[in-house]
């Protein structure tokens, strides 16, 4: 999955602010997706997380690794930014 644009980030959160719906604190993210969002490499949350100084807080449903979204976007946010 390739990485978003600055412009498709700003789309992003524009879709999610006028939906009004808080689709964020739920949603879960997988490695390949929370690293396209992010612009990281899958390899590098991976090994982040394994080495106990994570990029994102994972959560381990079963045995599969997933990343909230609301957590990576509030990565995203400029400092001092606040989105509905």
């Amino acid at each position: 999955m390739p990485a978003l644009n600055s412009s498709q980030k700003a789309e992003l959160f524009q879709d999610i602010a006028r939906s009004g719906v808080d689709i964020a604190a739920s949603k879960l993210l997988t490695t390949q997706q929370a690293a396209a969002l992010l612009g990281l490499s899958p390899h590098t949350l991976e090994r982040r997380r394994c080495m106990k100084n994570p990029v994102l807080p994972a959560v381990v449903i079963a045995s599969r690794v997933r990343y909230r979204l609301s957590d990576a976007l509030a990565l995203l946010q400029p400092e001092g930014s606040t989105h509905a």
